[in-house]
Formats: structure tokens, C-alpha cells, sequence
């Protein structure tokens, strides 16, 4: 990938709109940390990273890591959900000796992509971690109206996931590549929607 001033000034929007999102979900309502639980998705998290599949056509790899940064945004709020996928890609990032313009873009990337679809779901009313997960001893059971909300919020929220990630991935590749977005995105991302 060719790193031209327009990449290198995007990584730097990129990087701050990571920054700003951070500050804005950490003044949003969150659990009390549950360390252990941290650390276990991480690990998750991390292994997943590792695994990576790549595409029959070449070039492109995915992962199923998005399972971790949903999970650890759903549980322990937008801000440790994005701090834990930060950490993660950066210690991916390492690992695999990425170029450091490279590993600043995944890694704000990421960071961006959890923290606004966490932000998303706690403006449209979400619970971390939801009601219907919480353990019901001793209490009356969680009303299936409430559950559903919270279903449907949460599945709004990973539809921003997925569309800030691909659109944050795309506009770097078509920066770098100087092709047209849409070519872009049909030959990176069309393919996933089978």
C-alpha cells in the first residue's frame, strides 16, 4: 500500500476521530470493570486476531475478531470495548512487524469502529451489559418486550460497526490506490455479502 501525503492525512483524521470517540464514550454510563472478564476477552480477542482467513483472490484477510469487539463493548461499555480492541490490533500490529502508518491506521480503525457503535447503542437506549444477560436470582424474569428492544438495539448498533469499519477501510485503500470508492468497495467488501 503507498503511503501518499492524502493516507498520511487521513491516518491523522483517523487517529483523532479515535481520540475524540474515547473521550466522548467515556463520559457515557459504563459497568464498574470486571478485570478478570477484561483480560479473558482480550485473550479472546487476541487469539482471534492471530487467526486470520484470507481471501481466495488474494490480498485481502479477515478474522472473526469483531465476535471480541462486540462482546467486550456489549458487557463492559463503548470505552473499554475500544480500548481493548486498540490494544489488541497494536499488539497484532507488532507482532506481525506492520509498517507503523499502517499499524496507527488499523488500530484507530478499530478503536473508531468500537467506540461509535457503543456510543450509538448507548444513545439508543442500551444497557451494558444488557438486562436480559444479567442473572435473575431472586428476581422476576426479564419481560421478552424488553429483551426484544434491547435485541434490536444492539443489532442497530452492529450495523454501524460494520458499515464504519468497511467505509474507514475503503476510503485508506482508495486513498492509497487512487481508484474510485465504489470500485473499492465492490472488489474489498461486496464480496462478504456473498
Amino acid at each position: 500500500m503507498a503511503f501518499n501525503r492524502s493516507v498520511r492525512t487521513y491516518v491523522f483524521g483517523m487517529t483523532l476521530l479515535a481520540v475524540g470517540l474515547l473521550v466522548v464514550a467515556s463520559r457515557l454510563d459504563r459497568p464498574v470493570v470486571a478485570y478478570w472478564a477484561l483480560f479473558s476477552l482480550v485473550l479472546v480477542g487476541g487469539l482471534l486476531e492471530v487467526s486470520l482467513t484470507h481471501y481466495r483472490t488474494g490480498g485481502i484477510s479477515g478474522s472473526l475478531v469483531f465476535v471480541f469487539h462486540l462482546a467486550t463493548g456489549l458487557v463492559l461499555g463503548g470505552m473499554w470495548g475500544a480500548l481493548a480492541a486498540g490494544f489488541v490490533q497494536a499488539t497484532a500490529q507488532a507482532f506481525r512487524w506492520t509498517s507503523p502508518i499502517k499499524a496507527l491506521f488499523n488500530t484507530s480503525e478499530r478503536v473508531v469502529s468500537v467506540a461509535l457503535t457503543f456510543c450509538v447503542y448507548s444513545w439508543l437506549g442500551g444497557h451494558h451489559p444488557p438486562t436480559f444477560l444479567l442473572p435473575t436470582v431472586g428476581a422476576s424474569p426479564v419481560a421478552l418486550e424488553t429483551a426484544l428492544k434491547e435485541i434490536v438495539i444492539f443489532l442497530a448498533s452492529v450495523a454501524v460497526y460494520f458499515v464504519a469499519n468497511s467505509i474507514a477501510v475503503n476510503t485508506a485503500v482508495t486513498l492509497a490506490s487512487e481508484r474510485p470508492f465504489w470500485s473499492t468497495w465492490r472488489s474489498n467488501t461486496a464480496w462478504v455479502l456473498g
